[in-house]
């Protein structure tokens, strides 16, 4: 494990103020905190970890492409970084995530693997010394402040020859909890107790949106379409997980460090209303519901037919 010296400076990024704040000490506290029980409630982001190496080798089959030099953004424990290292044997690997709890996990689990570095470094902060035949990230991009700005800084150290591929959440992301949220709210201001007329809510507009995973499948191409990497393909699709309640869901993301972040907060009684109002919608057979969008993303300045599926 190695601390990236760098990792205080000014990013690119930091001068626009128009973006989403995003308070990268707190998010790195968290994690760290939760780094402990991240394998075992990251299922989603564990399989989304496994799509990643089945697109790389759809792209490896097409095109002969065995990069050399790989930089993973938000390795989190290293399950993909392990991957990575299984897929890629002969490549130098590179990667960066926060939490320094998050990558002691990984050095424990990859001690043995040759031609890896770990560093405890923010994205946002981050200045790559080398340049890569590949950047990819799972499940990490979402929490950038200004993903555009910060993207194209990185990207611009793809060799010519060269893949983006990312794998995030889009805001149909646990949808089901902002039903219940706006249905809460909705409630409040029925009974008076707030200024706004029901007529002008929706369940986006009423600030319940999560921030996190706001951007939509179309922003995202906007983001990775620039000068350099003009060849963008991106899909999206919805899976559903099923938890026990939905207490065990809002459970099972506070173990993975991450959480579901609005403009509008709920008091503890319109929070445990909200809970209950769940159990009752999207129960099923097992459990209760939960909807995932994931978006893919895969970028290239070389590759001209580059897509996520053949």
């Amino acid at each position: 494990m190695q601390e990236n010296q760098r990792c205080h400076h000014p990013s690119p990024a930091q001068d626009h103020a128009d973006h989403l704040f995003v308070n990268h000490d707190h998010i790195a506290r968290r994690f760290d905190k939760h780094a402990g029980t991240y394998d075992n409630f990251s299922l989603i982001q564990k399989d989304m970890s496994r799509e990643c190496i089945d697109i790389l080798r759809k792209i490896t089959g097409k095109y002969q492409f065995r990069p050399k030099s790989i930089l993973e953004l938000g390795s989190g424990t290293g399950h993909l970084t392990s991957l990575l290292c299984k897929t890629f044997p002969d490549a130098y690997i590179t990667a960066i995530d926060c939490a320094p709890s998050m990558i002691k996990i990984a050095s424990d689990k990859l001690r043995d693997q040759r031609n890896l570095e770990l560093l405890v470094a923010n994205i946002e902060d981050f200045k790559p010394q080398d340049t890569y035949d590949l950047i990819i990230s799972n499940a990490t991009i979402q929490w950038l402040s200004n993903p555009k700005e910060q993207m194209r800084y990185l990207n611009g150290f793809l060799t010519e020859r060269s893949v983006s591929l990312h794998l995030t959440f889009g805001p149909k992301t646990f949808q089901e909890i902002r039903h219940c949220m706006f249905e809460v709210v909705a409630e409040r201001n029925r009974r008076g107790s707030d200024g706004t007329e029901i007529s002008d809510l929706d369940a986006n507009s009423a600030g319940l949106q999560n921030m996190v995973t706001a951007n939509s499948a179309s922003t995202w191409k906007e983001i990775f379409t620039d000068q350099r990497l003009r060849y963008v393909s991106l899909n999206q699709e919805e899976r559903i997980l099923t938890y026990t309640t939905a207490l065990s869901l809002l459970e099972s993301i506070r173990k993975t460090g991450a959480s579901y972040t609005t403009s509008l907060h709920l008091k503890p009684s319109e929070l445990i209303k909200a809970i209950d109002l769940y159990d009752n919608l999207y129960a099923c057979e097992n459990g209760v519901t939960a909807t995932y969008e994931i978006i893919k993303i895969v970028a290239s300045g070389f590759y001209k037919d580059i897509q996520l599926s053949w």
